[in-house]
């Protein structure tokens, strides 16, 4: 909530070590395009090497895969 710094939120943030779970994506968050943020792939998917959460579920939230899509399509900006 107080974060200021959006990169700490993942927006623009290139993946580290997300292997298959980056789904050949380049942000996890990238702003106005939740269709390429590697979030919402991870978020869409129930494949073990790609979920996001990783543990805990075992099918996919659509109403919270929503949610987050439009959190990202209302974003503003750019990452390059």
């Amino acid at each position: 909530f107080f974060e200021k710094n959006m990169n700490h939120l993942g927006v623009c943030k290139m993946p580290v070590a997300a292997g298959q779970g980056s789904g050949q994506l380049k942000y996890s968050i990238l702003p106005g395009k939740p269709d390429s943020s590697i979030i919402v792939y991870r978020m869409n998917s129930t494949k073990l090497n790609e979920m996001m959460p990783e543990i805990g579920r075992q099918m996919i939230h659509k109403e919270g895969v929503e949610l987050i899509r439009e959190w990202i399509g209302e974003m503003k900006g750019n990452c390059e």
